[in-house]
């Protein structure tokens, strides 16, 4: 590692093991609120690869729950992200994929750590599928209504049965939430990336290697963690 990247990471060293973060290929689907903060978590983690998958354009009520700059509207979420992550981090390789991920790409998520930031139960179905056929390394997975905070991280070997599994039901049951019209905040927004982040990295790190599934609450700082499926309706974002 060059003496500059040693300099860059060399506060974090203790917590996020750098030999780890250089071969880690990381996968954010949906750069929305969530993904787009999760996604310059990751490029400061200094992950050696990281892809971001989005189809949609910001628009003006991006601007402040999703992080964006008004010099950004109409471009690609996908796109304009990977083009922060690389000033924030020039030794990160970030590739934008500025369409909406289909069951034919799941070969991009093999030795792959999946972060699910999307906006359904559906496409979090899909994508953990996807990510099953992969074989992918971890899949973890944000929700987000309002104050309400799920974050759910799931160890490989991934299986169609297992835990995570228990967590998807149908979409017509989940709390509503869709992203143009949820109650979002920049800051449950930075929360969620961060747990997220924080749940990956103590995977990498060997100290989390089992299911996690926690429900925190910005309103009452309630705290749920749950050790096994809980399937739990709320959180629809």
């Amino acid at each position: 590692m060059a003496e500059t990247a040693l300099n860059r990471y060399s506060r974090q060293t203790t917590l996020v093991p750098p030999d780890k973060m250089a071969t880690a290929k990381a996968v954010v689907i949906g750069v929305g609120a969530v993904g787009r903060r999760l996604a310059l978590l990751l490029a400061d983690m200094g992950v050696s690869s990281l892809a971001l998958v989005d189809h949609d354009e910001i628009n003006v009520e991006n601007l402040a729950p999703q992080a964006y700059r008004a010099s950004q509207i109409g471009q690609n979420k996908a796109e304009a992200t990977a083009v922060d992550c690389r000033v924030q981090n020039p030794d990160v390789v970030v590739t934008p994929v500025p369409r909406r991920f289909g069951k034919s790409d799941w070969r991009t998520l093999e030795n792959a750590y999946v972060f699910s930031c999307v906006d359904s139960i559906t496409a979090r179905g899909l994508l953990y599928e996807a990510a099953v056929k992969a074989g992918s390394l971890w899949f973890g997975d944000a929700r987000v209504l309002g104050e309400l905070l799920r974050v759910i991280s799931a160890p490989g070997p991934l299986s169609a049965d297992g835990p995570y599994a228990g967590t998807i039901f149908a979409q017509s049951e989940a709390a509503v939430g869709v992203c143009n019209a949820a109650r979002m905040s920049s800051y449950g927004a930075a929360t969620a990336a961060a747990l997220l982040a924080a749940s990956f990295v103590q995977y990498v790190r060997g100290s989390a290697p089992h299911f996690g599934d926690r429900t925190l609450s910005l309103g009452t700082w309630d705290l749920l963690e749950t050790p096994g499926a809980a399937p739990r309706k709320e959180g629809g974002r």
